[in-house]
């Protein structure tokens, strides 16, 4: 509720929190959530054991190399201990593209056109399930400025991306 780091410190305090979180999801948006996304998508297995005995579907994490070694983010993974939780991983190297590089002029694929990024896209195609791109909201706005294009680019990625029969959109629940 408050992007805290709470889980590190008190199983107490995180439970209050989520159900904090849980409650305002609900009252603004008659949802309740089903998927969990840690502050900074901050993961351990403990976590993923924990959240999944608090009714849970999925668990969002970053795909850090260091971590995956030869493994895909492309996939979907269970964590130990919680059979029935899906953990979705973050493509860092696509979100990053759209959130940190794309205005970057001195980037080798600078610029960042929306049919470039789909084929990238495409190239998972036979190679994973799927392509998670998670982007803190201040992507938009605080990190790329109206005028770098960034909407131009958003407007038109959808329909390059489903030009590719094989894709499609899916929220993660």
């Amino acid at each position: 509720y408050y992007h805290s780091l709470a889980f590190l410190y008190s199983r107490e305090e995180f439970t209050e929190q989520v159900n904090l979180h849980t409650r305002r999801i609900q009252q603004l948006f008659g949802q309740e959530p089903r998927v969990f996304r840690n502050t900074e998508l901050i993961y351990n297995n403990d976590l993923a054991h924990f959240v999944s005995h608090m009714g849970y579907d999925a668990i969002l994490a970053e795909g850090a190399d260091q971590i995956l070694g030869f493994r895909s983010p492309n996939q979907v993974y269970r964590p130990p201990h919680a059979p029935n939780l899906k953990l979705l991983l973050k493509n860092y190297r696509l979100s990053d593209d759209i959130a940190f590089r794309f205005s970057n002029v001195n980037w080798e694929q600078y610029p960042l056109t929306a049919d470039k990024f789909a084929r990238w896209i495409n190239q998972i195609n036979g190679n994973g399930v799927a392509c998670n791109l998670f982007m803190d909201y201040e992507t938009i706005g605080e990190h790329q400025w109206a005028e770098t294009g960034i909407f131009d680019f958003m407007s038109h990625l959808p329909a390059e991306i489903l030009k590719t029969s094989e894709n499609r959109f899916l929220t993660p629940s």
